[in-house]
């Protein structure tokens, strides 16, 4: 259980802190729940503390800290931070503007289930030729076999 320290438990708690449901609605109480849980490897943890840093939602916005937090997850294959990284390439928030690298994490995180991931990828493909295109497709299947056998060795 949280109480106890268990990674997937406090997470559970943050979550439900996030939203209200049968506990306080606290931010600050969800941060620091993902903030232990995501300490503890939980990749959804990684994830929504990455993305409460983003947009300075119960802490203190830090870019930086966000950003290696999402990474984090969307290395250990959590399809929301695999999108939510790619975009952050595509707008270039907080990483450098790469429609390439936009597109292979889109393209990883669409053929692990997340459809928003296909809208992303086709807005980012748009600012690339069909060379650059089949580049990146070759490297989105090659970075996904990558984590898939959890051997991540992603080149950022």
């Amino acid at each position: 259980s949280a109480e106890q320290g268990y990674g997937p438990a406090e997470w559970n708690v943050g979550t439900a802190h996030e939203n209200g449901f049968a506990v306080e609605k606290s931010l600050e109480k969800a941060a620091h729940f993902f903030a232990n849980a995501a300490n503890k490897g939980v990749p959804s943890a990684k994830y929504d503390i990455g993305r409460l840093y983003m947009q300075g939602t119960g802490v203190k916005r830090n870019v930086k800290t966000a950003v290696r937090w999402i990474r984090e997850a969307a290395k250990e294959n959590d399809p929301r931070a695999q999108t939510h990284f790619a975009y952050l390439y595509g707008a270039g928030k907080g990483l450098p503007f790469s429609p390439r690298k936009c597109y292979i994490w889109a393209t990883i995180a669409a053929t692990n289930g997340n459809e928003q991931a296909d809208e992303l990828r086709e807005e980012c493909a748009s600012f690339m030729d069909s060379d650059e295109i089949t580049d990146a497709q070759k490297s989105a299947k090659w970075e996904r076999e990558a984590i898939t056998k959890r051997d991540v060795v992603i080149r950022e």
